[in-house]
């Protein structure tokens, strides 16, 4: 998924170039080394090149290096050709994992059924995605989402496991002593989310540690 800082580049630098103007054995290059850098399959490697970094005259022998991590999707090649200046440029990579997407049109707080989900390869703009094949049925759509989206990040929220009037059981240790006290959630709330409960006057502030209990506030670190 392309994150509001790498749309603002692709505004920035204009259209993408088009792939017959990408030397084959130079982007394969690219591919290979961004495979190393990711521990990936070469071929699972995506790469678009903005129309500012172009490397019509570069071969697969052309040296460069990587830099950058690419958490975003971003790296930086810095090419030095024997008989050019050294150049920088930005390209976008991806590589193909195996992800949840929508089998239908989802609407936001849409909780996620058996069959509105299928596990597809996708290009995912990261270096640091993984395959997803974990069941996200129960889980919530956080906004409108097409068909075929990525259920991934942002778009979707892990299953309430606090509702709002259930007991919360709030604990508070130190030292080996551990305190519990009951109250009830003023708000639904999801795991590691914060939650109150009102326990007769006082109200109880905590972080959901699992369905129906949570740590103290005052005890976190």
């Amino acid at each position: 998924m392309i994150c509001s800082a790498s749309l603002s580049f692709l505004a920035f630098t204009g259209v993408l170039a088009r792939p017959d103007t990408i030397p084959t054995a130079f982007e394969a290059h690219v591919r290979a080394e961004v495979a190393s850098l990711w521990s990936v399959d070469s071929a699972d490697v995506r790469v678009e090149w903005p129309a500012a970094s172009r490397p019509e005259s570069y071969s697969g022998s052309t040296p460069f290096r990587v830099v950058g991590r690419g958490d975003d999707g971003w790296l930086v090649l810095v090419v030095t050709p024997p008989t050019l200046s050294p150049r920088a440029m930005r390209v976008h990579v991806g590589v193909l994992r195996s992800v949840p997407v929508a089998a239908r049109a989802l609407r936001a707080n849409q909780t996620i059924g058996a069959l509105d989900v299928v596990v597809r390869r996708e290009v995912i703009w990261s270096g640091t995605a993984t395959d997803i094949t974990a069941a996200i049925g129960g889980w919530e759509v956080r906004r409108d989402l097409p068909a075929g989206a990525v259920l991934v990040g942002n778009a979707i929220a892990p299953p309430k496991v606090i509702a709002a009037g259930e007991k919360v059981v709030f604990v508070w240790s130190n030292h080996g002593v551990q305190i519990e006290r009951e109250a009830v959630a003023m708000a639904s709330a999801r795991l590691g989310e914060m939650v109150q409960g009102q326990a007769g006057a006082t109200r109880l502030t905590g972080r959901v540690t699992g369905p129906g209990t949570a740590q103290l506030k005052e005890n976190m670190p």
